[in-house]
């Protein structure tokens, strides 16, 4: 059946960008997503979150954890709501697991142009920015069946599709096709597909067993440890894998129960809204709690008296189809006044100098939940100032004429204290040229392409200054590689210290920038710095790479023209060497090359290069009226 035209659409943000997608979160199981209050800094802008969408905040939020809930739903993802702290966006961090806010940031501001949303995608660059989805404060979004603009839910599906790592799409039938052409319901079958190669499909917990625990008959015994009194609850960690999936546990009580039963059930860290149901011996219900809402807190059960040494059932379920998926703690209580039993943290790895060497290298297994050799994660301690840290992984047998590319990312837990350095050797122990991702704000990335199938690789993480502290390491083996484009590059001599560019930028979008520079002596210490100024020559960012570094930046571009110099600098009273400099780049947020297209939409012609970078060809530059922006301490 012919499509009818429909009568106007709105360009959602376009971002096919191979390189920057098809990269999973670390850990999809445990991610987190705040709500950033209103007046927080959104480059450079106040966030109006709450004050620009319609209706009471439980009304939109609820449509944006929908969306989320929507993608988690078909694979292994949970996403919990935790408290925003109003830290800046991008503020040094970890991009999974910082305390402060959430993995995926909710904001909103003004766009300088028609985009409806910008959204960094998950994977290695961006620092704490990865996941980030702001909204265009400008638009009038719509709830459901409401009035206004474009619908929420729509756009908060393509948005968190692009924060789990799943690129645009040109099939129109997809919530990732690129232009928004009215509401949607949910996910296309290959919208499907693309987060299930990312995540998997969503797999059932290990308490299913091989017959399943569906069923009453068939409820699973909760096995308490020998000689158990009570003193401690029994904790099941499980999952609600499908909305039509049903858990049903069986609990013996104690011999005596002076405190009755209590059965708690905890689903914060998922968007899961569950129904919790009680059986006595009988088979009669005697306890019910639910909620119809994620994220409304903890559900229990309270049986002041219960029969001693009897088998009482557990029924756990979703309440709510729209949240029906879900992982969950249950817990069960014959003490109010015993210790919760807990999850157990991450241990620190101290090596005490074991591993200084290559050849004692710590051999690292692949991370729990991923594929043979395709991820490894560890977090460990540099103890002090000569401590070198060595790891051996293995690469992925992979098929003729496939790539291997390795990403090592080691990030400091706390900046101040330490600028981690990594290195990548061959099974065969030689240094290999690995390409610098990033390095700044405590986390330094390399990349490798040329990966050998089925080898050993050796990865050192040091302190580029003899900081100390502790430190987290992923490696991971996949077949894209990030590329990042050649933007400009040049020598600045003393008599030419000064290069400039222009760069225009087509629509607003995250930015990110590498810049190197290197010295042709080294008997003082000099570098370029690279400072953006907008159409009034206001300084929106400055990065600076000493000679012999790589330095990386994210920042936001609003639509508009840019000044871009670049300026060798020295120590004071010592002369500028020549110094080469090169400046790579991508956007985060859209494409580089054309978008989709669909021919029964009129958008006006062909859409632009997110954004062009030319070559200053005035030959002076007198004329320009730029922000100071300040001194280097050498």
């Amino acid at each position: 059946m012919a499509r009818q035209p429909v009568l106007h659409s709105d360009r959602l943000e376009s971002r096919i960008v191979p390189a920057l997608f098809g990269i999973p979160w670390t850990d999809a199981r445990h991610l987190t997503l705040s709500f950033v209050p209103d007046a927080t800094d959104v480059d450079g802008a106040g966030s109006s979150l709450f004050a620009s969408l319609p209706g009471r905040p439980a009304d939109w939020q609820a449509q944006v954890l929908r969306a989320v809930e929507t993608w988690a739903a078909y694979a292994n993802i949970d996403v919990g709501v935790v408290a925003d702290s109003g830290d800046p966006l991008g503020a040094a961090g970890a991009p999974q697991g910082d305390a402060r806010f959430g993995d995926i940031r909710i904001a909103a501001r003004p766009l300088s142009d028609n985009v409806l949303s910008v959204t960094s995608p998950s994977g290695f660059l961006g620092g704490t920015r990865v996941g980030d989805i702001v909204l265009n404060s400008n638009v009038a979004f719509r709830l459901n069946s409401g009035t206004g603009g474009p619908d929420l839910y729509t756009v908060l599906l393509q948005e968190v599709g692009h924060a789990l790592g799943v690129a645009n799409s040109t099939d129109l039938a997809s919530v990732m096709y690129e232009a928004y052409v009215g509401a949607r319901t949910g996910l296309s079958a290959g919208d499907v597909a693309a987060i299930q190669a990312l995540y998997g499909a969503r797999s059932a917990d290990a308490l299913e067993g091989l017959a399943g625990n569906d069923t009453l008959a068939a409820a699973q015994l909760i096995t308490p440890p020998k000689r158990y009194d009570g003193s401690s609850s029994l904790v099941v960690l499980a999952d609600i894998t499908t909305r039509q999936d049903v858990d049903y546990y069986k609990v013996k009580t104690l011999a005596s129960n002076p405190y009755g039963l209590t059965v708690r059930l905890n689903a914060s860290g998922s968007l899961l809204a569950p129904r919790l149901t009680v059986y006595d011996p009988n088979g009669n219900v005697v306890g019910m709690a639910q909620s119809v809402n994620p994220q409304t807190g903890v559900l229990a059960v309270a049986l002041a008296k219960v029969q001693n040494s009897a088998y009482y059932v557990v029924r756990v379920e979703g309440a709510n189809p729209t949240f029906g998926v879900g992982a969950y703690q249950l817990k069960v209580v014959f003490d109010p006044n015993a210790a919760d039993v807990m999850a157990g943290g991450a241990t620190t790895l101290d090596d005490a100098h074991a591993d200084d060497t290559i050849n004692a290298a710590t051999k690292l297994s692949t991370s729990d939940g991923y594929a043979a050799n395709t991820h490894y994660n560890v977090l460990a301690t540099l103890r002090d100032g000569i401590d070198v840290d060595f790891y051996k992984v293995h690469a992925p047998r992979v098929g003729r004429n496939q790539q291997n590319v390795l990403t090592v990312n080691v990030r400091a837990l706390d900046p101040s204290a330490l600028v981690p350095v990594v290195q990548v050797y061959t099974q065969d122990k030689r240094l290999v040229s690995a390409t610098v991702l990033a390095n700044g704000n405590g986390t330094y990335t390399v990349q490798f392409a040329g990966a050998a199938s089925d080898q050993d690789y050796y990865l050192s993480v040091r302190a580029a200054d003899g900081g100390v502290g502790d430190y987290t390491l992923d490696a991971d083996f996949r077949w894209q590689a990030v590329n990042l484009q050649s933007l400009a590059g040049g020598v600045l001599t003393a008599p030419a210290a000064q290069d400039f560019s222009t760069l225009t930028v087509n629509r607003s979008q995250m930015m990110y920038f590498l810049l190197s520079a290197a010295s042709d002596t080294t008997s003082s210490p000099s570098g370029v710095r690279m400072a953006v100024f907008d159409g009034r020559g206001h300084a929106v960012a400055t990065l600076l790479a000493r000679a012999g570094q790589t330095v990386s930046l994210t920042t936001y571009l609003a639509q508009g023209a840019y000044t871009v110099r670049f300026e060798g600098l020295s120590a004071a009273g010592t002369a500028l060497p020549n110094l080469t400099y090169s400046l790579k780049g991508v956007t985060l947020t859209d494409p580089i090359g054309p978008t989709g297209s669909d021919p029964t939409l009129s958008l006006g012609g062909s859409v632009a290069n997110d954004f062009n970078w030319t070559k200053f060809l005035l030959e002076s530059y007198s004329t320009l009226v730029l922000d100071p922006v300040g001194d280097v301490l050498w």
